[in-house]
């Protein structure tokens, strides 16, 4: 939430959380199923660029039976409200009179400069032309104040 002179100006509420936890299965023995994930990171396989391993030195990986690994899947909605109460504000006050286009968005965020696992994932876009409105700017804050002293 952010407050701007004991008015709320941004609210963020999460609505729902979901997390979706999947096995990934995999076997020990030679020829039997493992998922592709893991082939991928394992040494000896070709999703991973490591087969000659496997043909010239006989050399694989694999995860010991009974190990159970997941993807693990999180979702989480949320709802960003600006001026949730449409309480009127002001401009600077040298601010032309007319009309203006007021936008919202979510810029990409770079994840690849994080010090954690995040990082391999690069950049998440943002989210562009997420909301905008048109205000129309009339007057200032002095021709209030004034309305208000000259009664």
């Amino acid at each position: 939430m952010i407050i701007v002179e004991a008015v709320k100006m941004l609210e963020v509420k999460e609505l729902d959380y979901t997390n979706d936890a999947e096995e990934i299965k995999h076997r020990e023995k030679s020829g039997e199923y493992t998922h592709e994930f893991l082939k991928e990171i394992l040494e000896g396989y070709q999703e991973s660029g490591t087969f000659e391993s496997s043909e010239k030195y006989k050399y694989r990986e694999y995860i010991k039976e009974g190990q159970k690994i997941f993807r693990v899947t999180e979702k989480t909605t949320i709802s960003i409200k600006i001026n949730p109460d449409n309480r009127n504000v002001y401009t600077y006050i040298n601010m032309p009179d007319g009309k203006y286009t007021v936008a919202a968005w979510i810029g990409d965020i770079p994840l690849s400069n994080s010090d954690n696992a995040y990082k391999s994932l690069g950049t998440l876009k943002g989210i562009y032309n997420f909301d905008k409105i048109e205000v129309t700017v009339n007057g200032t804050f002095y021709d209030d104040q004034n309305a208000i002293v000259g009664n």
